[in-house]
């Protein structure tokens, strides 16, 4: 590129980086806030392993702004400079933190002094305070639903809160206390969400609010499984995402109330027996962790019907799970394994089963005798063949099982009569049964990438035109011309 287009190009470059690297470019550039998980408001900085390589960051930036500003470029330095840049990208952060704001949608606290009927205020939004507890004027929203707290320093929320009686959900964004906040007596609260760098400050206990259903503690930089929700008896979700929780200590204590656990983009790489101590549980996520072992007593949680490790290292189903007789949905996406086990049949409530890229060469002969099964993905594995048996899975709706090495259908596929989203494309097949561009209820079809034999090619486009007619969705590589939508 020439000299100018290339200063134009960097220029752009170091804008564009330089607002998520250094502290201080970020508040004078980038002061738009995202939605993160959970839906609250941030930005993401740095943590410099030394107030020294911050400085070095943006006086490498403010020199290389510099160099391309100027014509012609010394590129020689410019690469030196680049080169430095990199040094202190691979040395100098160890990572990266939110900052929160609070939501556009609810009132400042420093406006409520203008509001002089306070019960008309429903979401209140306090900002950087230090409180020993909630202010006075809180109380005088008696009408109030959502309060939220950014970057205060709480120690306390005080029974009077109970007075507030539509108050359902409080929301502490940073709490920079480096005390545990303490929870008194509360009947009303719903929901209750903590996000920030300093678990030190959650409360020990939740069991003061008695009303809750809901406690997200996601993004917090939590070690170990945090217990202290197992007193609350109405509680129905505990979220407990992204943080740093490994299970190393096997120390989850029992949770007889609780349905659903979130545990996903944790550090887990072996799920512990006490796993058997969620005894009501019935939807558990452990996605993106590193879990390659799961305990055999996760087979006693009896009313488990949504288990999740999608993107973890299992190279096998853990025999536990198979005796979950209660599944109705189980992700296993993205792991290693190459094999299910005839002990599949044991899930005779199945529903869904997501088995996609794995290591699977074939599918069960046992398979249809899961009464319930609807749906099947099993995409992207190295499967040779589907059994014949499928055929007798009279409610599968869906059937994704491209990108695999299939080159036949059983002769009785055709009798799928439920049949509604059948994916065979980046296969080997070079025809299809005729049955399979007249199921009844079909509206997905995809056969993309597949040899078809010459006979085929020449039926295609009358047969998808007719499918198309009847508004059905159809994806097929054209050969040619393909037919019009």
């Amino acid at each position: 590129m020439n000299t100018s287009h290339s200063c134009s190009f960097y220029l752009l470059l170091l804008l564009l980086i330089s607002t998520w690297t250094a502290p201080a470019q970020v508040n004078r550039l980038n002061n738009t806030p995202r939605p993160t998980y959970g839906g609250f408001m941030s930005t993401q900085v740095p943590v410099f392993r030394s107030k020294h390589d911050s400085l070095s960051l943006i006086q490498t930036d403010a020199q290389l702004l510099q160099i391309y500003k100027k014509e012609p470029v010394n590129q020689k330095k410019a690469d030196s400079l680049m080169h430095l840049r990199g040094k202190i990208y691979e040395e100098g952060i160890l990572g990266f933190r939110n900052i929160y704001y609070a939501h556009s949608g609810y009132l400042p606290f420093d406006s409520l002094k203008y509001i002089t009927d306070k019960s008309t205020v429903h979401a209140l939004s306090i900002v950087s305070k230090q409180l020993k507890e909630l202010p006075k004027e809180v109380l005088q929203c008696t009408n109030l639903e959502v309060l939220e707290l950014v970057n205060c320093d709480l120690r306390k929320i005080q029974k009077e809160v109970n007075q507030l009686t539509h108050l359902n959900k409080i929301q502490i964004l940073n709490n920079t206390s480096t005390r545990k906040l303490k929870l008194k007596k509360n009947t009303v609260v719903k929901s209750f969400a903590i996000r920030g760098d300093h678990p030190r400050a959650i409360p020990k206990s939740f069991k003061n609010f008695k009303a809750l259903t809901k406690i997200d503690l996601s993004d917090n930089g939590i070690v170990k499984f945090y217990n202290g929700a197992r007193h609350n008896k109405k509680l129905y979700e505990l979220d407990l995402q992204r943080n740093k929780i490994t299970l190393q200590k096997n120390a989850i204590r029992p949770h007889p109330y609780l349905e659903r656990l979130g545990l996903q983009y944790n550090t887990i790489r072996y799920v512990p027996s006490s796993v058997k101590n969620f005894i009501n549980i019935k939807k558990i996520g452990f996605n993106h962790n590193a879990i390659s072992e799961v305990a055999p007593q996760i087979g006693q949680l009896k009313k488990l019907e949504d288990l999740s490790f999608y993107n973890n290292k299992l190279e096998a189903v853990p025999d536990g799970i198979y005796n979950i007789r209660s599944l109705k949905v189980i992700d296993l996406f993205h792991n290693r394994i190459f094999k299910l086990e005839d002990k599949i049949s044991n899930w005779q409530k199945l529903h869904t089963l997501y088995v996609s890229h794995n290591h699977l060469t074939y599918l069960p002969t046992v398979i249809h005798q899961l009464p319930e099964l609807h749906e099947i993905y099993a995409y992207d594995n190295s499967l040779k063949e589907l059994p014949a048996s499928l055929c007798q899975i009279k409610k599968l709706k869906v059937l994704r099982v491209n990108i695999n090495e299939l080159k036949e259908l059983p002769d009785c596929f055709d009798q799928l009569n439920d049949m509604e989203e059948l994916d065979l494309s980046d296969n080997s097949f070079t025809r299809l049964p005729a049955g399979v561009f007249s199921f009844p209820h079909l509206k997905i079809l995809a056969i993309v990438d597949n040899p078809w034999n010459d006979q085929l090619k020449q039926e295609l486009p009358a047969m998808v035109k007719k499918l198309r007619d009847q508004h059905v969705s159809v994806h097929l590589d054209s050969y040619g011309d393909e037919p019009e939508q």
